[in-house]
């Protein structure tokens, strides 16, 4: 089920008879959400009313789905890695992009996909060692993104859409150029790099691995590392998000959120209420609503 947390704790559930979110994202107005699951089944939810309004049903499990900025459009990711453009409204079929992958059916991470801010490409990653850029206009591959040596499991487009920072299993973070397609700088760590996340306006990035870590993102230098709040636990970054009194960084792991302010590496607030696996995290617009998708919950 995917609940709803606010600064004094649960605020509702959205639930649907049969299906077993895995995925969860807010829309741009903040009233309706986006949740996906192994069911095939991508639903737009009213968030008030905790009631659903379209259904999106797909042949196989649906692995990931994003909103566009603007809300009209949402796309899903399936199986077999291709993905699949939706008018929100409607729901009617816009585009459809074809899988690049291999031989991916053994593979540990499912595949992953972000929208480009300006909403004219797409990027994709999950089960290989690059990360591929679509036009979303014509469903074409524009360039691949090699350099890692092994599976890109994580990644987070700058805000101007000109970088892209992503995380892999070879202990490594790379920042991107999107003109070139080339790495402009790569930044080691000393394990998995489970989470990257772009802050603020694109001058920091924070990473997760044995640590949660924030760095500078023109000279690649490490700002700050975050305390881990007791028990210790590996955090995987997903998302910031910035409220009036300053910015803040969103990680979780498999049973726990922690909210921190990404400025002073305090930790703010702590949810230890999960049982099972918490598979996905979403940030209201607003910043004054979290939700978080508990598989099998």
């Amino acid at each position: 089920s995917v609940a709803l947390l606010g600064p004094s704790g649960l605020r509702g559930k959205l639930v649907a008879a049969g299906l077993r979110p895995s995925g969860v994202q807010f829309f741009p107005d903040g009233d309706r959400a986006l949740t996906w699951g192994p069911e095939g089944v991508a639903v737009i939810w009213d968030v008030l009313a905790s009631r659903p309004l379209l259904e999106l049903r797909h042949s196989g499990p649906i692995k990931r789905a994003r909103i566009f900025p603007e809300g009209d459009r949402i796309v899903t990711r399936v199986e077999n890695g291709a993905c699949t453009v939706w008018a929100s409204e409607s729901g009617a079929t816009l585009v459809t992009i074809p899988s690049h992958t291999r031989d991916a059916s053994s593979m540990i991470f499912d595949w992953q996909l972000e929208v480009f801010p300006g909403a004219d490409r797409l990027l994709t990653w999950g089960r290989e060692d690059w990360a591929v850029i679509w036009s979303i206009r014509t469903g074409k591959e524009l360039c691949s993104l090699r350099g890692h040596s092994s599976i890109v499991i994580s990644a987070s487009i700058f805000p101007a859409g000109d970088r892209i920072v992503t995380g892999s299993f070879d202990d490594t973070s790379v920042i991107w150029d999107m003109a070139s397609c080339k790495p402009l700088r790569r930044l080691q760590h000393d394990f998995w790099v489970t989470g990257a996340v772009v802050l603020g306006h694109g001058g920091r990035i924070a990473t997760t691995s044995s640590n949660t870590t924030i760095w500078d993102a023109e000279t690649g230098e490490r700002m700050q590392v975050l305390a881990d709040p007791p028990p210790l636990r590996i955090h995987r970054a997903a998302g910031a998000f910035a409220l009036p009194c300053g910015e803040r960084l969103l990680t979780h792991t498999v049973a726990d959120v922690a909210i921190w302010n990404a400025t002073t590496g305090e930790l703010l607030q702590h949810f230890l209420s999960h049982p099972l696996r918490v598979s996905s995290v979403a940030i209201a617009p607003k910043g004054d609503m979290i939700a978080t998708c508990c598989s099998g919950a």
